[in-house]
């Protein structure tokens, strides 16, 4: 445990007056949105339950091709690099622009990019109990 880290973190206005067990709950809650890569398996995995997988491998049209290919060359999609980003949302595009998926699944494979992580992850800290905040000195 970085205790340095966790005393400048208890030592915010946001903590000021709480307990200890209130502490942990505000530093363990996964309250700030963070981006996370795609796999490539999740978003196989998603249109295979949802049934357009196989239409799309099996189609000719060109948007189908082209994501074929895309998902052949990578392993996921780092979302936090824009022309990651933006080369997926195009495929995504080219999809719904052939009707091989509907705006609901590029939404959903987008978000599949999305996380919720807690003040204690985002500082490298893992979970945090009562025993590290007591140590800490700071409440």
């Amino acid at each position: 445990m970085d205790f340095a880290k966790l005393k400048q973190i208890l030592s915010l206005p946001a903590y000021t007056g709480l307990s200890i067990s209130a502490a942990e709950v505000l530093i363990n809650t996964k309250n700030i949105a963070v981006k996370v890569p795609i796999t490539v398996h999740d978003i196989e995995a998603y249109l295979t339950a949802s049934r357009k997988l196989l239409a799309i491998t099996d189609s000719a049209n060109t948007a189908a091709r082209e994501a074929v290919l895309g998902l052949a060359k990578f392993d996921s999609f780092d979302t936090l690099n824009p022309a990651y980003l933006a080369t997926l949302t195009a495929l995504l595009d080219g999809l719904v622009t052939a009707s091989l998926i509907t705006t609901t699944d590029k939404t959903n494979i987008l978000a599949m990019g999305d996380a919720m992580i807690s003040q204690a992850e985002q500082a490298g800290l893992g979970i945090v109990n009562a025993g590290h905040i007591q140590a800490t000195g700071v409440i």
